[in-house]
């Protein structure tokens, strides 16, 4: 199991690098991290204060996407998730509600998604734009 006690921070954007407030941030666990079964410390999300700036602590060592959603994109309409079978599995109303844990649902953000790789006991900063 790795450690846990690793950071990551950095800074939101719109398309004119001016700081976001209240953006949404979601991290998530990719590749060995997402097949934890605990995913404690893989799974976050957290707002961007007045300057733009986020912060995630406690994090486990390993591999994470990032993304993150503007106060105005936060309310959308009902998505719906299905398993390959077609039996509907859950729904989210908004990005807050879990919906950036289906990777459905996040091939539409792919462009703004970030990836980086969280060191043990290491401090990581990833600044992310909104367009």
């Amino acid at each position: 199991m790795s450690p846990i006690g690793d950071v990551v921070e950095g800074r939101v954007t719109d398309a004119n690098a001016q700081p976001l407030a209240d953006a949404l941030v979601s991290l998530v666990g990719v590749g060995p991290l997402a097949e934890r079964s605990d995913k404690n410390g893989t799974q976050r999300t957290t707002y961007s204060d007045q300057d733009g700036i986020y912060r995630f602590k406690g994090l486990a060592a390993g591999p994470y996407q990032l993304h993150a959603w503007a106060s105005s994109e936060m309310s959308r309409s009902l998505h719906q998730i299905f398993d390959p079978a077609g039996r509907f599995v859950d729904s989210f109303s908004s990005v807050e509600d879990g919906a950036f844990l289906d990777p459905e649902f996040l091939k539409k953000f792919q462009p703004r998604e970030r990836r980086t790789t969280v060191e043990r006991n290491g401090l990581t900063r990833v600044n992310l734009k909104i367009d």
